[in-house]
């Protein structure tokens, strides 16, 4: 209720506080199941809807370029999705990842694009080692990696992935990478969720809306402020930025809620259809 009261955005899921013991994880990589697994299957359901929605009406006509053979395939144009938050430590990382595996595991070709430049945490939580960045592309022309180094496949089917590299202040031609990046890989149809950098840290965010269908504001129960919240909705909407809705994550009673309904479920099954 005080979400609803202090932004008039919808609020596309709840998820409630899990404890780290019950984070499910496999080989280091935070993985989507357990007891906030359907949260985040409602944000991926609320994101098809927004840009089938969008195609339906004629929106999303970024202007793309081609050249990548992965991810993609079919012929049309892939939503993109971005993932912020008004401040450091509110859930986006953990939600974009998520949310990425959500949309993957229902065969959507999916790209999971690490753009928090100045503090990247997508590999730890993805449990991966950094290969080929897209730092690198920023480089010599003669060492540079070629895209599809850049993107590489990750231990879930249809989910691919790419780091921004080491932390830095110098972003500018990492955003240009980034966006052209982006760009292409939506050419090709697949669908791209992008985490940021928070609003009030940086303007990375900003920077890289040209290329942005949607925009996902993660807010974190307890620790999100509601003046930090309307400033940073504020900032996005001036630029024209579409902010599909609000993700509140961290609840607390939502959690025990969550908790109950899945260790319920979880034993229903044990005992049979």
């Amino acid at each position: 209720p005080e979400l609803a009261e202090a932004c008039s955005l919808p609020i596309v899921a709840e998820v409630g506080f899990v404890p780290e013991k019950r984070r499910p994880t496999d080989g280091g990589a935070l993985v989507l199941a357990g007891v906030w697994a359907e949260s985040y299957r409602r944000v991926r359901s609320a994101m098809q809807f927004v840009h089938e929605q969008g195609r339906l009406v004629g929106s999303g006509s970024h202007t793309a370029t081609s050249g990548s053979n992965e991810p993609g395939g079919e012929v049309g144009r892939g939503g993109v999705f971005m993932f912020t938050s008004t401040a450091p430590g509110e859930g986006k990382t953990t939600s974009a990842v998520l949310t990425a595996q959500a949309m993957a595991e229902v065969g959507v070709r999916t790209l999971l694009v690490g753009a928090d430049f100045r503090r990247p945490t997508l590999a730890g939580v993805m449990g991966v080692e950094a290969g080929p960045t897209i730092a690198d592309l920023t480089g010599p022309v003669e060492g540079r990696p070629k895209v599809d180094q850049v993107v590489r496949p990750t231990r879930f089917a249809n989910l691919y992935m790419a780091l921004s590299g080491q932390p830095t202040r110098d972003v500018s031609e990492l955003i240009a990478a980034t966006r052209q990046l982006v760009a292409q890989a939506a050419s090709q149809n697949a669908t791209v969720i992008i985490d940021t950098s928070p609003l009030n840290a940086s303007s990375d965010s900003l920077d890289l809306l040209p290329v942005v269908d949607h925009v996902v504001m993660v807010v974190r129960s307890g620790r999100s402020t509601e003046s930090d919240l309307v400033e940073s909705v504020d900032a996005l909407e001036r630029v024209g930025a579409d902010v599909m809705g609000t993700l509140l994550v961290g609840t607390p009673n939502a959690g025990r809620r969550q908790a109950y309904y899945y260790d319920y479920y979880s034993a229903e099954g044990l005992d049979g259809p």
